[in-house]
């Protein structure tokens, strides 16, 4: 946790200062019940247990603290609540381009849209994780993998042969591979565990090149037509 700031008098005004090296256990920040992170409104019985607003919710029907089994009433605590809105934690893709700082109760709904949550390559045998730039530069250079850019609602035509993959770009960054292939050697993959986009995958029948020859159906392409509509 980053230094924080603490009053000092000089002349009659006050003023604050840095102080470095403060730290904090961030589970004091979770409520003592549910374990789930404290956010406003919290409450706190009249000995100073604190508990979250859904927690007393379930609670209040017996008339007693949690903790102390005291029979009284809950008010707002407003200084933890000033204490948890001022309290910035990273994001943990912090080491792959994100820059955003939020209360800590507010971390775990960040990161389920992160855009810079990490990708993996969805190709048998590769290791790559990294975020979805780092991903798109990581097909091209590794897998030779074509890339394109492409705009959200408007139709695309392009050819693709038989057993190649390419890579949509959309406008807001987001990749959607694309496969033509007889069956298909890649792992699955979704939003959380692979492709960071969509992944489009057309099969080939083997029945149509059956009387080709296996070079000549690697020469076989496809005319694709598609239009992207972001959700």
């Amino acid at each position: 946790m980053e230094g924080m700031a603490a009053p000092e008098e000089d002349g009659g005004v006050v003023t604050r200062r840095r102080v470095a090296g403060v730290t904090i256990d961030l589970d004091v920040l979770d409520c003592p019940v549910c374990c789930h992170p404290l956010r406003p409104p919290v409450f706190q019985c009249t000995v100073g247990h604190i508990i979250c607003s859904s927690c007393l919710e379930k609670l209040q029907d017996n008339g007693k603290c949690y903790l102390c089994s005291l029979r009284m009433v809950y008010s707002r605590c407003h200084m933890v609540e000033h204490i948890i809105e001022s309290i910035k934690v990273a994001c943990s893709n912090s080491n792959l381009g994100c820059t955003a700082r939020m209360t800590y109760y507010q971390k775990e709904d960040h990161e389920k849209g992160c855009r810079h949550v990490p990708c993996f390559c969805p190709e048998d045998g590769c290791s790559f994780s990294g975020s979805t730039m780092m991903l798109l530069d990581h097909f091209s250079i590794s897998h030779k993998w074509q890339s394109v850019k492409v705009t959200y609602n408007m139709r695309l035509a392009f050819c693709l042969q038989v057993g190649t993959s390419m890579v949509l770009v959309g406008d807001d960054g987001h990749l959607f591979l694309v496969q033509v292939a007889t069956k298909f050697l890649m792992r699955s993959t979704n939003l959380r565990d692979g492709m960071p986009g969509e992944s489009l995958r057309l099969m080939a029948l083997k029945e149509l090149f059956s009387n080709t020859g296996a070079s000549a159906a690697a020469k076989v392409g496809m005319v694709l037509e598609l239009v992207i509509t972001p959700q």
